[in-house]
């Protein structure tokens, strides 16, 4: 295949005349500094142009720095360098997997290996205490045993030390010298004895040379801190257990159990030994493994070297330098041939050593960070991970296995992410069919493949067809925002410029800066402004909000951990997508501080590097940082609180609920005077009220009078505050509340203080049954019941105190000019007095031994006063009058009355005008009765009052058909009644009674001279038949009947034509209306008499002529 290019990579700028111009299109238009961008290229040949697009040229034509295009030389498929990147990447993630997985067992089997000598000490123990029993050979044996149980302890610690994480082998060295030398001691105490038995002296030479066997063991095993011969784990411990057999094996003619123990002790430590064998093979696994991880990292590194330079790429030509390979190759050998490399230690700083290899291997491919810059340390980075595990194994006196797995587990898949990169890039270079590229003098040319240059290819872009093309541009290193112009030359066979279209692409290598704050909505100063990074747990139900603002739209940022040392609630971490935003540039997260302990004070915001992420991608590398106050103390009340003046008042028993109160009659100008103070320190030990106040927190004191805020006091300068409070009648509460600026608050408050400046009211309700409502009233009763109301107003609102009866005086006098002349100086009430009652009624039955009062003016004096002695008196007089008045007299009526209910008046009215004279001023009582004057009802409504001329008149009302008689008497102001005057007796009836003829029947004709009329009657029930009248009329003639029952029948003369019968009844006072009937009476004249005899005798000779013949 022939390719021709020549002239192609500088192209003339006169396009060839076409029908129509074809349309590119090229996205995106805006990019991150730094870093590989996909572009995606479509042209569009129009079907009616005359022109096939044989190549296609992309260059930045930009001034200044210019981005660089990938791809390579024509036949090449740089996608398939790319996918074995990711391959190797891939690996090396799996490899670390593996590696982390041995060293994992390796800590697996220090624990087993741990936990065997534990029970090795155990059954020394035992040993050592059965020794002790025997007491034989001058107690050399027991004392044998005693220090056998010393070494135990040692032993025992040497375990522990093994199973810990991490493991120091320092104190494993040290704990089994010391058990060593506790075994060497029991050995020598056994041998060393002129008494002992043979098979005591041997077990102890047995010991004794078991405890040099442990000390060189540990010489070997654990020299410099660290297992670096583990290869002699296993025989060094091998000897020591024989050892422990033999001498185990002697015991046993001596004593049983002691010598079955020293046997046991013998096989832990061989199961130690056996742990210990396995902990040096996997970690010389493991060592394997990093070795292959370094032959992988290398093959990368090769490919992506020959890459960068295809490429002119500056960061693939770091990978050169990088020594990251070369580190992982160091810390595998030093685990798998201890031998060679001595220790672990050194291993360890290989893995860190190997991380600085990882500042610049592809840390700007594809923007991609998870590889780690310099000094990062997220967790979301291989090189935080690996250093990690470099740093758990490094250190000389503590060896963290599990921590060094754990860490190169969590670096395994970030290489896995890289690797997906690469196989995304790879994807994506993938050559469009038909079509090569290659990159020369900054630019990219896209060209068809043919068989003869200059001849027009099948894979061009023919009239009416459209192709997509995909390719990396590396954006230039900037740290500002750039435009740089992309032109795209479409080229035919002949590679004559076709077309040409520009493209802005801007270039973003500007960090987004951040600001933050923590606000929590009512947290106020002392103006009432908001505030910000200050927050507490009483405002927006204990909710605060971080905001975070950046400078530009944003795609990502850093973990977001909240800490704070003092206490445990609030240390967590939140992630982007726990934020809420609607534009990418401000960020809010709400959280509750409800559980927050109260110990908390500045809390920390920390945002991880890189701590923000562009739109396009730019990483602010940098962290952020914010510290806000929480304020979870609530203020205090130093010295007085202004409301201790309340207290100094009187203080007295309120008679309606026998409560407490602090009564005053002053209802205005009062003063509350007090200090507050809003102190951070506040409850810590050494703190003293007034010290350090802390006026910057102090916001606001409240004054409420009945749960009504009357005055605001905010912040001053020394933390004094002075309120103004008018109290209410009655019972006033009293509260001050400080709150500071998050809302937590203290308050005092005093109950009870009570205000009556309202004297008690007197009122003389009646005296002997009269209203009292005036002087001078008069009273028909020499032995009258007085009856007084008297209260303190506003009792049942709380706002009267109330009464004692000893502060009640009731004094009656007659004025008799006498000094000290009163009759009844003090009167008694005639119940018990009650204080808890809203009004209470004084009564007293004045009788004077019986006698009564004489006739004439009294006086009541009444004195009172309530618990704060608001004194009122009160006067009021009445006069006794028990003479008789005169009767009613020149008594007449609208009606005449019958003397006695015999002789009733029959009326036809109920309502009688009565008039008469009698005492001046006095009241007319009307009574009547209706059984014959037995018993006498007054009739109220008819009462009157006599006028000053002495005459008086009235209606009276009596019942239909009921006799009633009338009286009148006369009653004077004091209630003295006279004697009656009858009226008289009357009945009233002004219904008539009525008739109804039933027979004959309306229109009637008869030739008779008469006929009877029939009918019936109704009357009153109080009337009988005998009061009743009929009469009949016929024409102008009538004539009375007198009707003995409700049916009557009389006959009456007809006259000739129609006669009109007229019927009436009446009661004697009232005439009912009448009843009729027209009836019709017919006579025959004589000549039609005479006519109908002829033709009688006519028709009788005419029968007599037919029956002769």
């Amino acid at each position: 295949m022939v390719i021709s290019v020549v002239g192609v990579l500088s192209p003339s700028t006169t396009p060839v005349a076409t029908a129509a111009a074809p349309t590119v299109t090229l996205e995106p238009t805006s990019v991150q500094d730094n870093g590989y961008v996909l572009f995606t290229l479509t042209v569009t040949n129009p079907s009616d142009s005359n022109e096939n697009i044989e190549n296609i040229l992309i260059k930045d034509v930009s001034s200044g720095t210019s981005g660089t295009f990938s791809g390579g030389k024509f036949g090449e498929n740089v996608a398939e360098r790319w996918e074995n990147i990711a391959d190797n990447l891939t690996f090396i993630g799996n490899e670390l997997g593996q590696v982390s997985d041995n060293i994992e067992e390796a800590r697996v089997k220090l624990t087993a290996a741990g936990d065997a000598l534990k029970a090795a000490a155990g059954h020394l123990d035992t040993a050592g205490y059965a020794m002790r029993l025997l007491h034989i050979d001058n107690d050399n044996v027991a004392r044998a045993g005693e220090n056998l149980q010393n070494a135990d302890d040692y032993l025992t610690n040497a375990g522990e030390a093994l199973k810990a994480d991490p493991v120091s082998f320092l104190n494993v060295a040290e704990n089994l010298r010391t058990a060593a030398y506790w075994i060497w001691r029991a050995g020598w105490v056994m041998s060393d004895s002129s008494e002992a038995t043979a098979a005591v002296a041997h077990a102890g030479d047995n010991l004794e040379l078991a405890a040099y066997n442990f000390d060189n063991y540990v010489d070997n095993a654990f020299e410099e801190t660290v297992i670096t011969h583990t290869y002699d784990n296993l025989n060094g411990l091998e000897n020591i257990a024989a050892y422990f057999l033999n001498a185990g094996q002697l015991m046993r003619t001596i004593d049983e159990n002691a010598g079955a123990e020293l046997e046991n002790v013998a096989v832990q430590l061989l199961n130690a030994a056996e742990n210990l064998q396995q902990v040096q093979d996997n970690l010389a696994e493991a060592g394997v493994k990093l070795h292959e991880v370094e032959n992988k990292m290398d093959n990368a590194r090769a490919i992506l070297s020959r890459t960068g330079r295809r490429h002119n790429d500056q960061a693939f030509e770091y990978l050169w330098s990088s020594i990251f390979d070369e580190n992982i190759r160091y810390a595998g050998l030093h685990l798998e041939n201890q031998l060679e490399y001595e220790n672990i230690v050194a291993a360890g700083e290989a893995l860190e050593n190997s991380t600085e290899g990882l500042i610049y291997w592809l840390g700007t491919v594809f923007g991609s960070n998870i590889l780690g810059y310099d000094g990062e340390t997220a967790t979301n980075t291989v090189r935080y991970w690996i250093q990690l595990a470099g740093n758990s194994l490094s250190d000389n006196d503590n060896i963290g296995l599990t921590a060094a797995a754990g860490a190169l587990d969590n670096a395994a898949p970030l290489f896995t992410q890289i690797a997906d990169k690469f196989t995304t890039a790879s994807s994506n270079l993938s050559p469009v069919s038909g079509w090569g590229s290659r990159t020369d003098e900054g630019g990219l040319l896209l060209v068809s493949l043919g068989e003869e240059p200059g001849e027009s290819h099948d894979n061009a872009i023919k009239p009416g067809d459209s192709k997509t093309f995909q390719f990396y541009w590396r954006a230039p290193d900037i740290s500002s925002i750039e435009e740089h112009t992309i032109r795209v030359w479409l080229l035919d066979n002949d590679n004559d410029v076709v077309a040409t279209q520009d493209f802005t692409v801007t270039v973003d290598g500007e960090p987004a800066s951040i600001d933050m704050r923590v606000y929590q909505p009512g947290v106020v100063d002392y103006l009432g402004n908001p505030v910000d990074n200050v927050v507490g747990k009483r405002l927006n139900d204990n909710k605060a909000i971080l905001e975070i603002v950046a400078s530009k739209p944003l795609s990502n940022l850093g973990t977001i951990k909240f800490e704070n040392w003092k206490s445990q609630g609030e240390n967590f971490e939140i992630s982007f997508s726990d934020l809420t935003t609607t534009d990418n540039m401000t960020f809010t997260y709400e959280f509750d501080v409800s559980d927050w302990n109260d110990n908390a004070e500045n809390v920390h915001v920390h945002i991880a590097g890189p701590s923000s992420t562009t739109s396009v991608g730019v990483e602010n590398e940098n962290s952020a940082d914010l510290y806000f106050f929480v304020d979870l103390v609530d203020p205090v009340f130093v010295g007085d609180n202004g409301l201790s003046q309340f207290g100094n008042l009187l203080v007295m028993q309120k008679l309606q609920t026998d409560n407490t109160y602090y009564v005053t009659t002053q209802r205005s100008g009062w003063v509350i005077k007090g200090r507050a103070e809003d102190n951070d320190n506040v409850g810590e030990e050494g703190w003293e009220p007034g010290a350090n106040p802390d006026n910057a927190l102090w916001a606001m004191v409240t004054v409420y009078v009945n749960d009504v805020a009357v005055d605001n006091i905010y912040r001053l300068p020394d933390d004094n505050y002075s309120a103004n409070v008018t109290l209410q009648e009655g019972v006033n509460v009293i509260k001050v509340v400080v709150k500071d600026r998050v809302g937590n608050a203290i308050e005092n408050i005093i109950d009870n203080v009570y205000v009556d400046n309202t004297k008690p009211v007197v009122e003389f309700v009646s005296v002997g049954g009269v209203s009292w409502t005036e002087n001078e009233v008069k009273v028909g009763d020499n032995k009258p019941l007085i009856k007084l109301r008297i209260y303190d107003p506003g009792f049942e609102a709380c706002t009267g105190l109330g009464i004692p009866r000893d502060n009640l005086a009731v004094h009656l006098d007659n004025d008799d000019n006498i000094v000290n002349g009163v009759i009844f100086d003090n009167l008694d009430n005639n119940a018990e007095w009650e204080n808890g009652v809203s009004t209470f009624y004084f009564e007293n039955l004045i009788d004077n031994d019986n006698k009564g009062l004489a006739e004439g003016t009294w006086y009541v004096i009444v004195q009172v006063s309530d618990n704060l002695h608001e004194n009122e008196n009160h006067v009021m007089s009445f006069v006794v009058d028990v003479t008789e008045p005169s009767a009613p007299a020149n008594v007449t009526g609208s009606v005449t009355a019958g003397g006695t209910a015999a002789s009733k008046s029959r009326i036809t009215t109920t309502e009688i005008l009565l008039s008469g004279t009698g005492e001046a001023g006095a009241t007319i009582k009307v009574e009547i009765s209706t059984d014959n004057g037995v018993t006498w009802t007054e009739q109220t409504e008819a009462q009157t009052t006599i006028d000053s001329s002495g005459n008086w008149n009235t209606t009276v009302t009596v019942t239909e058909g009921v006799v009633t008689g009338i009286r009148v008497k006369v009653v004077d102001t004091a209630g003295n009644e006279s004697a009656a005057t009858v009226f008289g007796y009357v009945l009233s009836d002004s219904s008539a009674p009525t008739v109804t003829i039933t027979s004959p029947a309306e229109g009637l004709t008869t030739d008779a001279a008469s006929v009877t009329i029939t009918g019936t009657v109704t009357k009153d029930d109080w009337e009988s038949w005998n009061d009743l009248t009929m009469t009949v009329q016929v024409g102008t003639n009538s004539v009375t009947v007198p009707l003995s029952g409700p049916t009557f029948s009389y006959s009456v003369a007809l006259s000739e034509g129609v006669n009109t019968i007229l019927v009436s009844v009446s009661d004697g006072l009232n005439t009912s209306g009448t009843d009729s009937v027209n009836v019709t009476r017919t006579v025959t004249p004589w000549a039609t008499y005479a006519i109908i005899i002829v033709i009688v005798a006519l028709i009788l000779a005419a029968i007599a002529i037919f029956r002769k013949r």
